[in-house]
């Protein structure tokens, strides 16, 4: 057997075996009263808890009392304000992209340092969210949204 064949060898098993890049995002940052997520690895709502990694389908919903924070990358937070319901229909395993946020009803804050390539989804409407800080509403009783900058 040549060295080099060899060295090929040992390359492109090295190669394979080589660890990706664990995701970072999206991650819950903050938690403040009564907030709770959903996986598809659970089947009921579970608390909330800063630090945690989400993963495949997600819910996260807030009380009247409650307030979420996180990240959906790393140029974009998303608060949810008290009774919001969020559905995250799918998260890259690779990177932790979210190709969509659905908003089912209440309010979220939105930061973004850039135009988004996330989907934010409601009943009225869907749009991938320019660089800015806007806070977006939607009430499905009443089928009314509404956006502010």
């Amino acid at each position: 057997m040549s060295p080099l064949f060899f060295s090929l060898v040992l390359t492109f098993a090295n190669a394979a075996e080589a660890p990706k890049p664990a995701a970072k995002f999206p991650i819950i940052s903050h938690v403040q009263g009564s907030a709770q997520m959903q996986t598809s690895r659970h089947e009921a709502l579970t608390a909330a808890k800063s630090g945690e990694l989400l993963r495949e389908k997600t819910i996260l919903e807030t009380s009247s009392s409650g307030w979420l924070k996180f990240r959906l990358d790393e140029d974009t937070e998303i608060d949810l304000m008290e009774n919001t319901r969020v559905v995250m229909p799918g998260i890259g395993w690779d990177h932790g992209e979210v190709f969509q946020l659905d908003l089912e009803k209440g309010r979220i804050r939105w930061r973004g340092k850039k135009e988004s390539s996330t989907v934010l989804k409601t009943g009225l409407f869907e749009m991938k969210p320019p660089a800015g800080d806007f806070i977006f509403r939607f009430d499905p009783g009443s089928v009314q949204a509404e956006a502010q900058v």
